[in-house]
């Protein structure tokens, strides 16, 4: 009995010391449990502490960049005003100008010498000698594009720094012409005679491609960028020309033409802008004093329609002055590697019968 008793002691006392143990682990995994949860609760909190830094971090840069572009509409704004004040001056002095002319006889009228020299062919690159034109404000113009792609253009444009021309047709304002074909149109044709920026769309989408704005010399249109038809290499190799020989010397394709239009009303228009483009003057009104300057006169097949057409062929052919078929602007721009052939262009009486 003793011995059993004591047997049943010893069962009780293990069960005892396992039960402690028991009792031990289970504070023991309470224990890592609330560690764990400490731990996680750091983690936590060291995660949303870089999520705070790292929008600081933005916070700042947005800062930044609006304090760039500050800076930038305030360089912007000091540059619009130097170009106001110099504005200023040259009105200024042309008042002086004025004046001095009416304090002094005015000179006899004499006939201009045109500006009838081809352009020739430059050895040199094209654009070799110009400066980028984006470095301030520049108004880009679209041709041949479709709505939706105009639209995608304007936006980049627009995104570094540049203004989209929704105008139809070009104005002397616009600084680059964006073209997606080149062609004989009055908005191609008016570029060249210009001597304005002329660009492939590659320009623009490049620009994007890579975060900053090209530099447009790499884009211009030249022969070499056009493939196909024959028409387009003509007037690549046009606007090389007149491109190169307008911005190195300064003067356009139609400096010193004083020209008179006996055109009908609408064809009048085009070739008036046309002209003024190139830097040529267009009389509007003819009278003695100014009928010995003029160095071209230009007519049209609809021109025999025009009242008092005799007369007026009459008064030019006293004064000695060329008269010409109209198309003798689109060969001079398009051939400028040569004068046009003036007697194949030269308005004759026989004209006015032809239809």
């Amino acid at each position: 009995e003793k011995e059993k008793e004591k047997e049943r002691e010893r069962e009780l006392q293990n069960q005892r010391e396992k039960e402690r143990e028991k009792q031990k682990e289970r504070e023991r995994e309470v224990k890592e449990k609330e560690k764990e949860k400490v731990k996680e609760k750091e983690t936590e909190r060291e995660r949303e502490l870089q999520k705070e830094r790292e929008a600081k971090e933005k916070e700042k840069e947005k800062e930044k960049e609006k304090q760039n572009q500050k800076e930038k509409e305030r360089e912007k704004q000091k540059e619009r005003e130097r170009e106001g004040k110099e504005k200023e001056k040259e009105k200024e002095k042309e008042r002086e100008r004025g004046k001095e002319k009416k304090t002094t006889p005015a000179p006899s009228p004499q006939k201009s010498k045109p500006n009838e020299v081809a352009a020739g062919t430059s050895k040199q690159p094209l654009g070799h000698h110009l400066k980028s034109a984006i470095k301030g404000d520049f108004l880009v113009f679209f041709y041949g594009f479709t709505p939706e792609e105009v639209e995608k253009l304007s936006k980049i444009v627009i995104k570094f720094g540049g203004k989209a021309d929704k105008n139809k047709k070009f104005n002397i304002n616009t600084t680059h012409f964006v073209v997606k074909h080149l062609s004989r149109s009055f908005n191609c044709m008016s570029c060249v005679a210009a001597g304005k920026w002329l660009l492939r769309d590659t320009w623009l989408l490049e620009s994007e491609k890579d975060g900053f704005i090209h530099e447009e010399i790499s884009f211009l249109w030249s022969e070499a960028s056009v493939t196909g038809q024959s028409d387009q290499k003509v007037v690549a190799r046009a606007y090389e020309c007149w491109f190169n020989r307008i911005n190195k010397t300064g003067t356009g394709s139609f400096a010193n033409w004083k020209v008179y239009l006996l055109l009908t009303t609408e064809e009048k228009e085009r070739i008036t802008l046309l002209l003024e483009y190139g830097g040529g003057e267009v009389i509007k009104s003819l009278n003695p004093s100014n009928l010995k300057s003029v160095t071209h006169v230009f007519l049209s097949a609809q021109s025999r329609s025009l009242p008092n057409l005799s007369k007026l062929l009459d008064a030019f052919t006293k004064a000695k002055t060329d008269c010409f078929d109209v198309h003798y602007i689109g060969t001079f721009l398009c051939d400028p590697a040569k004068l046009p052939n003036k007697e194949e262009h030269r308005w004759k009486d026989e004209k006015l019968t032809k239809s």
